[in-house]
């Protein structure tokens, strides 16, 4: 009799995630032309961990899909009309995610269990531990990611100005995070400085907001055959 195995959605995406994905993405020229999400592993690569890790998930997650969204569309005039109340709407989970868990009670979660009955104080001391190294295993991971994938993208240059400087800034943003969320867990178990409060990730974000703002508002001639998402030499006649 054949044992059968079972291998759960989850355990596949992770196993794709961390194996094949960089693979996939090495030779590609351009990061959000030629590649789904900028290149950019959903929810930044991060498995479950603590409330505290969500927060970071969510901002990693929302702007995975501005990245994605940029790329999307057949050129760059289609993509500014069709996709500003997504690329608006992720911008807002962002600025709204800094702000809910910058409150001090999710670092506190991290580190002080007396709330919770006896009975679960062990398990969320142990999910704490497991959340902390998610967040020092797969911090260095993103940032590099996010760094390659951010010189493609300066390399490009047949990107209207107002929209290189977006995805410039999302990159620059989860380089970030990855760099908040790493300092924040470095005094633990004794503390934690929670990432959200950081000056520089909240900067990082404001900017991506003004570079939005700007890719928006901005009256941007788009010559089809220019900027056509497909690079020149893979583009058909």
């Amino acid at each position: 009799m054949t044992k059968q195995i079972f291998i759960t959605l989850p355990q596949v995406r992770k196993r794709i995630s961390r194996d094949v994905w960089n693979k996939l993405t090495e030779s590609s020229s351009c990061p959000i032309r030629t590649q789904m999400f900028g290149g950019i592993l959903t929810v930044g690569g991060y498995d479950d961990g603590k409330e505290y890790l969500v927060g970071g998930r969510e901002i990693a997650e929302a702007a995975h899909c501005i990245l994605g969204s940029l790329g999307k569309q057949k050129d760059w005039k289609t993509m500014l009309k069709v996709e500003q109340g997504h690329i608006e709407e992720e911008m807002d989970i962002i600025d709204k995610t800094i702000k809910e868990y910058s409150k001090p009670v999710y670092g506190h979660d991290m580190v002080d269990f007396s709330d919770y009955k006896k009975e679960y104080q062990e398990r969320e001391r142990k999910s704490a531990e497991k959340t902390v190294a998610e967040i020092k295993k797969q911090s260095p991971v993103l940032r590099e990611l996010a760094k390659k994938q951010l010189k493609k993208w300066k390399q490009q240059t047949d990107v209207p100005k107002e929209i290189k400087v977006v995805g410039e800034q999302s990159y620059l943003l989860l380089i970030e995070l990855a760099d908040s969320l790493e300092f924040s867990v470095k005094d633990y178990p004794k503390q934690v400085n929670n990432a959200y409060q950081k000056s520089t990730l909240r900067t990082a974000a404001q900017k991506l907001r003004q570079a939005i703002d700007a890719m928006f508002k901005s009256k941007i001639e788009v010559e089809t055959k220019k900027h056509l998402l497909i690079p020149a030499d893979n583009a058909k006649e």
